[in-house]
């Protein structure tokens, strides 16, 4: 893979995370906005819509490492593949050792 190649599936992650986790909490302000916080969208409250838009937002970041170690280790840069998927597993423990 290319470094401009790399470069453009990074940011297409980061900006596609963006977009569809922009796009969910707009949804779940707006439902919320028409049926009311306790109503109904899809057969779950209105603002389940912004809590899904709010973790896709969260897992973005942390998607965004894991291309990077698949792309470190597709340019077989084991140096940087070794770091970055170091800095995922710190990330992933983080998040799944937090309460």
């Amino acid at each position: 893979m290319s470094p401009d190649r790399f470069r453009w599936v990074v940011s297409t992650v980061l900006l596609g995370g963006l977009a569809v986790s922009t796009a969910l909490l707009l949804a779940g302000l707006v439902a919320s906005w028409l049926v009311g916080w306790q109503g109904l969208v899809l057969g779950m409250p209105a603002t389940a819509l912004a809590r899904i838009g709010l973790i896709v937002l969260i897992a973005t970041p942390v998607l965004r490492v894991l291309v990077s170690v698949i792309g470190f280790i597709l340019e077989r840069d084991r140096l940087y593949a070794l770091i970055t998927a170091a800095v995922l597993g710190i990330v992933l423990a983080s998040l799944l050792l937090v309460r």
